[in-house]
């Protein structure tokens, strides 16, 4: 913008007045629709109180890129398990370059749980890449994805089917850091993401009628899921797919008191890296 604004005024136009109100005006938008956001997250919907006498089987798939994520996939994989549901299929959708220890653990969780299968997408180079195979092989009525760090609560599966069961297509949890305590980075994404998922997204929600799915304790009914797909070449395949199920109709839901655990990054590096990311994706999505 500096760049185009000096060329115009070389040419005689001095367009900077005009563009600093508008930019003034939209700032002083922005403001007024998060604080309107804010009060209405004071009312978030809640599940209905419907009662469920039998739940439909239910799918997990956890996607995960071994070498970064190792070191945590193990202990994700026995809490989506430990979950108390009866018919609860847990699929973990992986990729790795080379044959890597933690591969013989999964086995072992395989070969005493038939609930889980450990799948190896050879091939795959994204997150949406191992969703996309993991969904083939999907049972359940309705399916969650869950990040490799991602612990979700007690009861999530049944809290979850209650808002599907009355015509939501897409239920997205709270995601909270269970990490908050390690530093002052981890404090301060912990305190972010209640801002983004106990505020903002609820809000927005209750705002505007419809929620986002954030990449990951989003709960999807498995056909919406396998028409709607995760497309690789986005950065933000989670925002893509929110774009194209409001788009198309769906339903997406933002339920606040669906928790998962998750692990805030380790360092600025990281941190910097992730947002990176995101920027560039709602921008591409955009």
């Amino acid at each position: 913008p500096l760049l185009l604004y000096w060329l115009l005024e070389r040419a005689g136009l001095d367009v900077t007045g005009k563009v600093y109100l508008v930019v003034v005006i939209a700032l002083a938008i922005t403001a007024f629709l998060i604080w309107v956001e804010c009060f209405a997250a004071f009312r978030p919907r809640r599940p209905p109180d419907d009662p469920v006498e039998s739940y439909p089987p239910a799918s997990a798939i956890i996607p995960a890129y071994l070498p970064n994520e190792a070191d945590t996939v193990v202990e994700t994989v026995e809490a989506v398990l430990a979950q108390d549901y009866d018919d609860l299929q847990v699929i973990l959708a992986y990729n790795t370059p080379h044959d890597l220890p933690v591969e013989d653990e999964l086995r072992e969780i395989a070969e005493r749980d038939p609930r889980f299968t450990a799948l190896r997408v050879h091939g795959s180079v994204s997150k949406a890449q191992n969703v996309n195979v993991a969904i083939a092989s999907v049972t359940g009525e309705f399916v969650a994805i869950f990040d490799a760090d991602h612990h979700p609560a007690p009861g999530a599966f049944k809290r979850a089917w209650r808002w599907l069961a009355n015509g939501a297509d897409v239920v997205q949890g709270h995601c909270v850091v269970r990490n908050g305590t390690d530093g002052n980075l981890q404090r301060l994404v912990a305190a972010e993401f209640e801002a983004m998922y106990g505020v903002a997204h609820p809000g927005r929600a209750r705002l505007h009628g419809f929620g986002i799915f954030g990449g990951s304790n989003g709960f999807w009914r498995t056909s919406v899921l396998r028409l709607t797909r995760l497309r690789s070449f986005m950065l933000t395949e989670d925002i893509d797919s929110t774009m194209r199920v409001v788009g198309a109709g769906g339903t997406i839901v933002s339920d606040p008191g669906l928790l998962s655990t998750e692990l805030a990054p380790g360092n600025w590096s990281a941190l910097w890296g992730q947002r990176l990311r995101w920027a560039q994706g709602w921008s591409q999505v955009a």
